[in-house]
């Protein structure tokens, strides 16, 4: 995963995510894990939810300056 795809997720879950974010997907053979969802300016974005992943977003150097949002988000026509 990116720097910029985490940096998404922390500028749009800013207080942190829970299970009531997740989405339950379910693989070919009918195992079952939990995604987050998360946009950014040309993409939907779904992330398996993993230890690692809660490890990284936990690390201060994903705060986003209000400049770094702009930037992120892009423009929308």
């Amino acid at each position: 995963m990116s720097n910029q795809e985490l940096k998404l997720i922390k500028q749009q879950f800013p207080t942190g995510f829970d299970k009531r974010d997740y989405h339950v997907l379910k693989t070919h053979d009918g195992r079952s894990f939990e995604a987050l969802e998360f946009r950014g300016p040309n993409a939907i974005y779904i992330v398996k939810v993993s230890q690692e992943l809660i490890a990284h977003l936990d690390d201060e150097q994903w705060k986003m300056s209000d400049n770094e949002i702009l930037d992120s988000l892009g423009t929308f026509e």
